[in-house]
């Protein structure tokens, strides 16, 4: 009794974990049979394109980590062979030639009716994700991290600009604040401010003495808007 109320408990905590897992093997067999359909009678496309989503897919299962956040952003340079493959099974699907070889065949009576359905059933699913699943998913993603264009207040306004070229030192115990700034400068450090996350005195004197063409500014975003010549004193 307590091992099936055991498992209930597990199922109510977890019951999205596993509808997702069970999704994410369903797609992984989908695409599987797909390639095998569409791609195994290609020479050599089925390595190059069909294979490459699989691959990933399986690699990462040793370096697993959520991706609740942003997706499956660890496979983003299989995302175009998981494009081909549901491009091919779009195609499969509705009957329509996969390969230079296959004849078109046209199709009559309630034949007609198959491209058209899968045609209805796919742009249903693209809808979906378009109205209602990526807009929750992009406003979660709003302020992430309490990052907003806010935080750049002090630095785009027209008269931090006579301040430039600066080197602004931001005191902050969390990385958010210092991450916030990063917009405002390329990787060349070339733009008008660039920015140095604070260590300490003797690091943040070492770091200042690489950039002697620019004004050494010191920020602390969680006590003040305004910069400083000089550190302040710790509160």
């Amino acid at each position: 009794m307590q091992s099936n109320q055991t498992s209930i408990n597990l199922i109510r905590r977890h019951g999205a974990d596993f509808i997702a897992l069970f999704l994410a093997i369903l797609g992984f067999l989908a695409s599987a049979l797909v390639t095998r359909q569409v791609f195994e009678g290609v020479p050599h496309i089925e390595d190059e394109i069909a294979y490459v989503w699989q691959a990933k897919v399986l690699v990462y299962l040793a370096y697993w980590i959520g991706a609740i956040l942003f997706g499956p952003r660890y496979y983003y340079e299989g995302i175009y062979s998981l494009t081909l493959i549901s491009a091919a099974g779009i195609a499969w699907l509705a009957g329509w030639p996969t390969s230079q070889a296959s004849p078109f065949i046209r199709r009559s009576g309630w034949g007609k009716l198959r491209p058209l359905l899968v045609i209805l059933v796919a742009g249903i699913l693209v809808g979906i994700n378009l109205a209602v699943y990526l807009p929750i998913r992009l406003n979660t993603m709003d302020s992430l991290y309490g990052i907003s264009s806010s935080d750049q207040a002090p630095f785009t306004a027209i008269s931090a600009q006579a301040l430039t070229p600066a080197l602004v030192i931001v005191h902050t115990d969390h990385w958010m604040e210092y991450g916030a700034l990063l917009d405002l400068e390329d990787p060349q450090l070339t733009t008008p401010f660039i920015f140095a996350w604070g260590s300490n005195p003797s690091t943040d004197a070492a770091v200042a003495s690489q950039f002697p063409d620019r004004a050494i500014y010191h920020y602390y975003p969680d006590r003040s808007s305004e910069m400083y010549k000089e550190p302040l004193p710790s509160p």
